[in-house]
């Protein structure tokens, strides 16, 4: 399941490597900016770009994937060490209904670069399904373990990350994100993958809809 996995090719290495692991006790929050408008209008049954081809799904999960100009920050990638997201916030317009987050692992070569092949990924925990409420944020407090260090089971030349995804469980709900209106690639960009994850799946069937910021962040604190 080895791809090429454009994830952050500068704000990852930020990440991985310009930041250090939070001092003790400390709240790191990392994502969406939610003062982002949700202005996208499709849901799971559309796979959106110039013909807005139909997925034939009910479901789908997205992420924050590479990182444009004024989104540098907003990746769903864990910060530096082993840590647990206590709190995510999801922002949804005035359509609603049944969503979660998942919590995926991937892995990359050590001495990463963005011309270097990332496995990704393999899902390994999850919330319970919930409901936002219409036009606002809304917070809710869990407990998901997350790491971004040493890889488990692999070499010792590879290095693991988790990262979240925002899981939307059902037809007619609209992706919570923001379209920037940017859709040549230059932008943010996000990660898509139909129909939603599932327990302990591994895949690499990832779509990848350019000029979209999906609206979920997230508390995270070391252990």
């Amino acid at each position: 399941m080895t791809r090429r996995f454009n994830i952050l090719a500068a704000a990852t290495a930020l990440m991985f490597f310009g930041l250090g692991p939070a001092p003790a006790h400390a709240t790191t929050s990392f994502g969406a900016d939610l003062s982002r408008p949700a202005n996208v209008d499709f849901d799971c049954t559309v796979i959106p770009g110039e013909t807005r081809a139909q997925s034939n799904y009910q479901s789908c999960s997205w992420a924050n994937d590479t990182s444009g100009p004024g989104t540098d920050n907003e990746t769903f990638m864990s910060p530096v060490g082993s840590g647990v997201i206590t709190r995510i916030r999801v922002k949804v317009g005035p359509t609603t209904g049944p969503m979660q987050v998942v919590i995926l692992e991937g892995s990359y070569q050590d001495g990463f670069r963005s011309d270097r092949e990332v496995s990704c990924c393999k899902e390994i925990n999850r919330t319970g399904a919930f409901t936002p409420k219409p036009n606002a944020v809304t917070a809710l407090d869990v407990s998901l373990p997350v790491r971004n260090d040493t890889a488990r089971g692999k070499g010792s030349g590879d290095r693991a990350f988790d990262l979240m995804a925002l899981s939307v469980l059902q037809a007619g709900v609209p992706v919570p994100a923001h379209d920037t209106g940017v859709h040549d690639g230059t932008g943010s960009n996000a990660t898509a993958w139909w129909p939603a994850w599932q327990p302990g799946q591994e895949r690499a069937d990832r779509g990848g809809p350019s000029g979209y910021v999906v609206l979920l962040n997230a508390d995270w604190e070391p252990r």
